[in-house]
């Protein structure tokens, strides 16, 4: 009598040889190119354009299609944050001053709080790369006007 494993031997290496075949014609030729990444986007979460705050002001950075790395780690496609207040964006390739108007979050911070003197302030996040210079006008983020009361 004939064992069954050698039976199903003969259909095992149909079933081999006839797979890659099969295979090959399952997988469809992709001439397609490859869509283009998406434009990176850089925005202030908080506070509110038009907010009026009293006290300190918490400020939340967002970005969408870039990445945050800290300041001195150059990474590709990424940076870390920047808080302008009353001061207009800088054009790329500028390194960013560090004073009152120029705050650095070079550690990768993505929420501070900061204190404001009362009035009317405009706040725009921009994303610096590892050496503190503006990365694109894509990555300067549409300006915030708050109030301080």
């Amino acid at each position: 009598m004939p064992r069954f494993s050698s039976l199903l031997a003969p259909l095992a290496a149909l079933a081999f040889v006839a797979a890659p075949a099969a295979a090959q014609q399952a997988a469809p030729a992709s001439t397609a190119a490859a869509a283009p990444a998406p434009a990176p986007r850089i925005f202030l979460r908080a506070p509110a354009n038009g907010a009026t705050v009293t006290g300190k002001v918490t400020v939340v950075f967002g970005l969408q299609h870039y990445g945050v790395a800290p300041a001195g780690i150059d990474f590709p496609n990424a940076g870390h944050f920047h808080l302008f207040i009353d001061a207009e964006p800088l054009a790329p390739g500028t390194v960013i001053p560090t004073d009152a108007q120029h705050l650095h979050y070079g550690k990768g911070q993505i929420e501070a709080t900061i204190e404001l003197p009362k009035g009317r302030h405009v706040l725009r996040a921009v994303l610096g790369d590892a050496q503190h210079r503006v990365i694109s006008e894509q990555l300067v983020s549409a300006p915030v006007t708050i109030t301080v009361r």
